[in-house]
């Protein structure tokens, strides 16, 4: 079968098994690195991507569905100002993992960002809760996220100055 689908902004086709999990194809086929495996389940996280607007385990994900679809992966996130405001929050956090977790975890982070503006921490907490990782703790990721929301909501205009916040 011969797949045709828009993988990071670019026009792409692959012929392969119709029933090969896109994660396959991203890491051979592609070379993208990004999007790392794990359980080959959809249990741990590890191989999120983008379809379309939709966050997906790519390791779920068979070929014949990429039809006439928009792919992202981290790195093709990584070319956004909206990947920005996340990695600062997490430098500032100091968000450190073997990088296992984080592209999938950033990419969790922009489809809850995407939905919620504001989100509390619960929710910040159950959003992610899929995304297993075993070195940064979970309380710090919930801090980042939230401080990558400010720092969103502020650069969009979306956060009103306060009178001590106004210049002169």
């Amino acid at each position: 079968m011969k797949a045709r689908f828009i993988l990071n902004g670019e026009r792409v086709a692959v012929s392969c098994h119709p029933l090969r999990p896109l994660i396959e194809v991203l890491r051979s086929d592609f070379r993208l690195k990004g999007t790392k495996g794990g359980c080959g389940a959809g249990e741990c996280g590890n191989c999120l991507v983008f379809l379309d607007e939709l966050l997906v385990n790519s390791c779920l994900l068979p070929v014949y569905r990429l039809e006439g679809k928009r792919v992202t992966t981290i790195e093709g996130f990584v070319k956004t100002r909206e990947y920005l405001d996340i990695e600062k929050a997490f430098l500032a956090r100091d968000i450190l993992s073997c990088g296992l977790c984080t592209p999938s975890l950033i990419l969790a982070v922009e489809a809850l960002l995407a939905r919620r503006s504001s989100p509390t921490e619960k929710e910040i907490a159950a959003f992610l809760e899929g995304n297993l990782c075993s070195y940064s703790g979970s309380l710090q990721i919930i801090k980042a996220v939230s401080l990558a929301a400010e720092t969103r909501k502020r650069r969009r205009g979306d956060v009103k100055r306060h009178r001590t916040d106004a210049r002169p």
